[in-house]
């Protein structure tokens, strides 16, 4: 068989499925959205309209197993009666409308579901995907351990459940964390029902941390923007912030006069000294 035998029995099935959907006068008959994606837990509504004008005798929605095989009808109307066949299908709106809310329990629920359409002329089908997010849940742990006397703190940043993959970033004095002295640990973990929970550790000895709280920054489509967590931690007073005590001190005796004893100057100029 020529090349152009073979460019004619691959262009047959695409154009016998175009004419499927397409009236004689190049209209559409169905109007479906081909993407559709939802969020884990929560409902969504797959719709599928026939416009065409012929009497329509029955319309389901089938789920596509494979590249060969479909399922049984999952919802649709037959007789003039809806009807659904799964929990998770209310029925659909009519006839010509098959308009459905589906309840996603299960990531298994991504796929391809087809909508299809009899008459006594012809029969009309289309597809729309079906995809199935997770919107992780954030949790925040605080933990501290002394090793060779020097005191060191973790902060643990977890979002749990996500589809897909959740990102995870930190903010120190509202820039992304060095890494020195602050070391960072991430780890993934892939659960069974086919989401994955991402853990990120900021580990930094409390002696060098000057800052009194870290941001943890998540980014997942599901959230409408990166959520960011503040997390304050124990620090110490830097050197720049002890100056500026001393500063507003220093001008607060001088505008109200005081005489500044002994008792007040030693310590503050024990304190000041070490500062600078």
């Amino acid at each position: 068989m020529g090349c152009s035998g073979l460019l004619i029995l691959v262009l047959i099935p695409n154009i016998a499925h175009c004419l499927e959907i397409l009236g004689s006068d190049g209209e559409p008959h169905l109007d479906i959205p081909h993407n559709i994606t939802a969020v884990l837990g929560e409902d969504v509504y797959l719709w599928c309209r026939y416009m065409g004008e012929s009497e329509i005798l029955s319309a389901t929605w089938k789920r596509q197993i494979n590249t060969k095989v479909k399922s049984r009808p999952l919802a649709g109307f037959t007789n003039d009666e809806p009807f659904s066949r799964f929990s998770d299908f209310s029925e659909p709106e009519s006839g010509t409308n098959l308009t459905v809310k589906m309840s996603v329990s299960s990531v298994d629920a991504e796929g391809e579901y087809i909508c299809e359409f009899e008459s006594e002329e012809a029969s009309y089908s289309d597809s729309v995907f079906l995809t199935v997010v997770a919107r992780p849940e954030i949790q925040i742990q605080l933990s501290a351990e002394t090793i060779n006397g020097s005191h060191y703190q973790s902060v643990s940043c977890s979002a749990v459940g996500g589809r897909p993959v959740s990102k995870i970033s930190w903010l120190v004095d509202d820039l992304p964390s060095p890494d020195h002295p602050l070391t960072q640990h991430t780890i993934e973990t892939v659960h069974p029902n086919g989401t994955s929970t991402v853990s990120s550790t900021l580990r930094f000895p409390t002696h060098l941390q000057d800052q009194e709280s870290v941001v943890c920054i998540v980014q997942h489509p599901t959230l409408p923007s990166p959520t960011l967590t503040t997390v304050r931690v124990e620090h110490t007073v830097s050197s720049q912030s002890q100056l500026r005590v001393c500063v507003v001190v220093f001008v607060f005796l001088h505008l109200c006069c005081l005489e500044v004893t002994d008792c007040i100057a030693s310590p503050l100029k024990s304190f000041c000294n070490h500062a600078s």
